[in-house]
């Protein structure tokens, strides 16, 4: 009969073999002790540690240390990277392709670096990327920005280039940026805005353009920010502003105005008229304390 032991012998026992499941290999001389978090901070690295295997990592912590330049394949293994940090590190070169397997980052910082530009193709791996929402670059040595440079990052909704040598900004700079909600632009060589620079950030409500050199600004540079609620103009180089200037700002509520040599004349009638028609209207000594507010009393009797 099939099945039946043979006298003599004994059946046959299957016998399972269980090994232990293999362990994410930690680069040295990385941390690896919080679950999904590989920190590397203050290391003394000079070059993005290489992974064996790859790991289910969603935090990266690379800052602190001396990288100077970031290859096409030091992130290739880590698919799921939720946050990447390379703050304060030697970073003057990314390589084009160097992110583009990160289709689930949401956060990269890449501030207090030496990057002295962007090139188009730098953010163009960013293509598929839905999920990126924070971007920051402040503190480096980029001095200019070319037309669409952001444009491949429609889910971006905080970028930070404060701290840098900016002097020029493309007209079509933030192109394709619907969804920001933070521009931090604070600490540049600005002396001037494109008209339609900001035109594409309807959705904007906070804007540093705090200590650079404006000289003066387009009457309708800010006509396309309906959701602006914050703008700081501080330590800048501004003598008069068009009274149309805020119009369409109608959900401003804080506007920083100090540190500027300010031409008390009538000049400022169209803001001192702006500030007088806001419901609930906002204090002209809050608003005008470094204008001189009694430099005001003949521009109010048309003189």
């Amino acid at each position: 009969m099939r099945g039946a032991a043979e006298p003599g012998r004994r059946p046959r026992q299957l016998l399972l073999l269980l090994l232990p499941a293999a362990e994410p290999i930690c680069p040295e001389p990385c941390d690896c002790q919080q679950h999904q978090h590989l920190l590397c901070t203050n290391r003394g690295l000079r070059s993005v540690p290489k992974t064996a295997e790859p790991q289910d990592i969603l935090t990266y912590s690379l800052g602190g240390n001396f990288i100077a330049n970031i290859s096409a394949f030091d992130f290739h293994r880590l698919a799921g990277l939720q946050r990447l940090d390379l703050q304060y590190n030697r970073i003057r070169s990314l390589h084009p392709k160097a992110f583009e397997r990160l289709e689930r980052l949401e956060e990269l910082y890449l501030g207090n670096n030496l990057l002295p530009a962007l090139a188009p193709g730098t953010l163009n791996i960013f293509g598929p990327l839905r999920s990126l929402h924070t971007l920051l670059l402040a503190s480096n040595s980029l001095r200019q920005l070319t037309g669409g440079l952001f444009q491949h990052l429609p889910g971006l909704a905080k970028l930070s280039l404060s701290g840098n040598r900016l002097s020029h900004l493309a007209p079509d700079a933030f192109r394709g940026l619907g969804s920001l909600k933070e521009l931090r632009l604070e600490g540049n060589l600005l002396s001037h805005l494109p008209a339609t620079l900001l035109e594409p950030l309807d959705s904007l409500e906070a804007l540093d353009l705090s200590r650079n050199a404006l000289t003066a600004l387009h009457p309708a540079a800010f006509g396309r920010l309906g959701r602006l609620r914050e703008l700081s103009l501080r330590d800048n180089a501004l003598a008069t502003l068009p009274g149309e200037l805020f119009a369409s700002s109608l959900a401003l509520y804080r506007l920083e105005l100090e540190g500027n040599a300010w031409s008390c004349d009538c000049r400022l009638r169209g803001l001192k008229r702006w500030l007088a028609a806001l419901s609930p209207p906002a204090s002209p000594h809050q608003f005008l304390t470094s204008l001189h507010p009694a430099g005001m009393v003949g521009c109010a009797a048309g003189r």
